[in-house]
């Protein structure tokens, strides 16, 4: 599975308009099978502080497909005024840590 973590700060006077940004792409990347995990976090001591999280089933598919598809337009056109800095936005890959425990045994 790859990831695609999206760190964002967002000021309390525009935390209603980004969560209902971030509502808006949900049913789209939900009605995709190769989007296996979508979730919104909130730091819980900085509270203008909020990751998202796509997982998807292949890296490949996120860049040469969905990302083609312009299904993400909508919500990147919403955020982009909302949000006062994107930190982050890479893409990561899960990596099985029993493999990785069994190699170093």
């Amino acid at each position: 599975m790859v990831y695609k973590i999206i760190r964002y700060r967002v000021g309390p006077e525009r935390a209603e308009a980004f969560f209902n940004a971030c509502g808006e792409v949900e049913a789209s990347l939900r009605a995709s099978p190769h989007c296996l995990h979508f979730g919104l976090s909130r730091c819980t001591e900085a509270r203008d502080n909020f990751v998202l999280t796509i997982g998807w089933d292949s890296l490949n598919f996120r860049l040469e497909r969905f990302q083609a598809s312009r299904k993400l337009e909508p919500f990147e056109d919403s955020v982009q005024p909302i949000t006062t800095a994107m930190w982050e936005c890479r893409r990561y890959e899960a990596v099985p840590l029993e493999a990785r425990r069994a190699s170093h045994v």
